[in-house]
């Protein structure tokens, strides 16, 4: 389960990400993740527990743009 600490940061696992700074950390080890992975990641951990359909993340991620249904199968 997500904790959120201090500072925008949750900590799940071995894992932390710190959402303002678009940084995620593994045993404090600093972990590339590009841009998009990241706003992903960030929308599932604002909502524990909680399912997030492909619509919700269509819509905060990509609002102008749009996606074929293929690519989402």
């Amino acid at each position: 389960m997500a904790t959120p600490t201090s500072s925008k940061r949750v900590c799940f696992d071995v894992f932390e990400a710190d959402l303002r700074s678009g940084e995620l950390r593994k045993h404090g080890i600093k972990i590339k993740l590009h841009h998009q992975p990241f706003h992903v990641l960030t929308m599932l951990l604002e909502h524990p527990g909680e399912v997030v359909t492909r619509e919700e993340l269509k819509s905060k991620l990509w609002p102008s743009t749009r996606l074929w249904t293929s690519t989402w199968a």
